[in-house]
């Protein structure tokens, strides 16, 4: 019965100081400004699907371990900086994809100021990832996985040290049972400068067996459950050469591999190649890609 009233008067509290911020802001006698400082409740929560999830966050430089559904007072109109500690549930297959629910806001930590709510909440939002198969991937290919936590400079970190360093890594270093889990559907690719995160596949654009023969690049393919090849399953550009390749894992994919190379024998060491033609012309040394064109030595 205690605990009871104990639980009553604060929510009585709470809703009494919320009406009293209301009618002075809403009758003029003050500004949202003059409340600056003033403490808010905030609750921070690991959540899939509006359920609690367990583990914890923290607000970096006041409170670095707050269990997760927990409740910290903070300044009104500060920012801070608030962080998931636990960036991924492997027995359930699922990691940390945004904060509430704001694609833009994908990292394990973000930035806010607290509003003049006199309660509040940061959600750390989770989701299911998926395997995707890519048995078939030779060791220089990589990938950018820009929700990747790892602690691979530092295996004995704890979770809440693992870096998201949104970088290339090789595919291999990845690789569980042949697959790479992904989160399906993500990424624009008509706005590929756009906020929102999306995956990038990275190969050589062109590989040289010996002096005269190369292969080139040929683009990707996905297959689905039952076999059938899915076309065009991203856009890809020269990058220091290197084809990167921005990649929508759409949630027909089951399996990813690597066209073909094509196998390009060239006699005069200043031609090009045309991906498109696979016509040769002559071009100065050198190498550069543009316009849907493999040159194997730079432009003049």
């Amino acid at each position: 019965m205690e605990n009871m009233h104990e639980n009553i008067q604060k929510y009585t509290i709470r809703a009494t100081a919320g009406l009293l911020y209301w009618f002075a802001i809403e009758t003029g006698m003050c500004e949202p400004s003059d409340f600056k400082g003033f403490l808010r409740d905030v609750q921070l929560v690991n959540e899939k699907d509006l359920t609690p999830i367990g583990g914890s966050l923290g607000i970096l430089g006041v409170d670095e371990e707050i269990a997760s559904e927990g409740h910290i007072p903070l300044g009104q109109g500060y920012n801070f900086t608030v962080r998931t500690n636990t960036p991924r549930f492997d027995s359930q297959q699922i990691r940390h994809f945004n904060w509430n629910l704001d694609m833009t806001k994908y990292r394990i930590s973000k930035v806010f100021q607290v509003s003049n709510m006199v309660t509040q909440k940061q959600r750390a939002v989770f989701e299911q990832i998926e395997p995707i198969n890519f048995s078939t991937i030779p060791n220089d290919v990589e990938i950018m996985d820009p929700w990747l936590i790892n602690n691979f400079d530092d295996p004995s970190a704890e979770p809440w040290d693992w870096v998201q360093l949104s970088e290339f890594k090789p595919m291999v270093n990845l690789l569980d049972n042949n697959c790479v889990s992904v989160f399906r559907n993500q990424g624009d690719l008509d706005d590929l400068d756009g906020d929102l995160p999306i995956y990038y596949l990275q190969a050589p654009a062109i590989r040289q067996i010996n002096e005269n023969t190369y292969e080139v690049f040929n683009g990707w393919y996905a297959k689905n459950s039952s076999g059938i090849t899915i076309s065009g399953i991203g856009i890809f550009e020269e990058n220091g050469g290197k084809a990167t390749t921005a990649t929508v894992f759409t949630s027909d994919v089951e399996s990813v591999a690597l066209n073909e190379y094509m196998m390009v024998s060239i006699e005069d060491p200043y031609s090009t190649l045309d991906a498109n033609s696979g016509a040769i012309s002559a071009k100065a040394k050198e190498y550069y890609y543009a316009d849907n064109n493999i040159y194997l030595f730079s432009a003049p």
